[in-house]
């Protein structure tokens, strides 16, 4: 994991972490779910998985992955993430 996000948007980033998380963890559909986003001159995926299902550890655990417009304008992810944070389910 390699820590990419920048100092001035780790708060917007955090919020709407929360704020994605907010509009999934009722969900039982899937075992990941993300969502693009451009915060200051970033964009990113917005990636929360359940670790019951993916590593049995009963937690909830968001990371960010670096994204960027390919050629022909379209949202495509990078190699770089970084984890954010983890909370227990409930």
């Amino acid at each position: 994991m390699d820590n990419f996000i920048k100092q001035e948007n780790m708060g917007e980033i955090i919020a709407q972490s929360y704020e994605w998380f907010e509009q999934i963890k009722d969900r039982t559909d899937d075992e990941q779910y993300s969502c693009g986003y451009e915060i200051g001159d970033q964009i990113i995926d917005i990636n929360i998985y359940d670790g019951q299902k993916l590593c049995d550890d009963n937690q909830w655990h968001c990371e960010i992955i670096e994204c960027f417009d390919d050629e022909n304008g379209y949202h495509a992810r990078g190699d770089r993430c970084q984890h954010l944070w983890s909370i227990d389910k409930q």
